[in-house]
């Protein structure tokens, strides 16, 4: 859902998750559902600091579920989403982690991708 070309359709998918998931609790599919609406909520404009917020307790929970093989694109997520609120410094260490984590679980193409943000990343 999160690929649609509909913005307002991948919004809804992703809201209605969130809601199922503080409803009848976290599973390990949280952690991607609340940056995916970090960056909803970045992209509207209307509350950065949420975002940012939403955005660290959704990796936060990552690692109290150890989601190892699912960091890469968490971390990666995060960066597309709130990266550039971080420090610069942050920001490069956590796209050497998604780096280092893509290749470390097998995803190669992961790993270039996060390679590919960190060098060109406008931050």
């Amino acid at each position: 859902a999160y690929f649609f070309k509909v913005s307002h359709v991948v919004a809804y998918f992703v809201c209605k998750v969130a809601q199922l998931s503080l409803e009848n609790g976290v599973c390990q599919h949280t952690p991607q559902v609340f940056l995916q609406l970090s960056h909803i909520i970045m992209r509207s404009g209307n509350n950065i600091a949420c975002a940012h917020r939403i955005a660290k307790d959704a990796m936060a929970l990552s690692e109290r579920f150890n989601l190892s093989d699912q960091m890469a694109q968490l971390s990666l997520n995060f960066t597309n989403a709130v990266g550039h609120l971080e420090w610069f410094h942050a920001g490069a260490q956590r796209l050497r982690v998604c780096f280092d984590s893509a290749l470390s679980s097998g995803n190669a193409e992961m790993g270039f991708f996060c390679a590919l943000q960190l060098v060109f990343s406008p931050y």
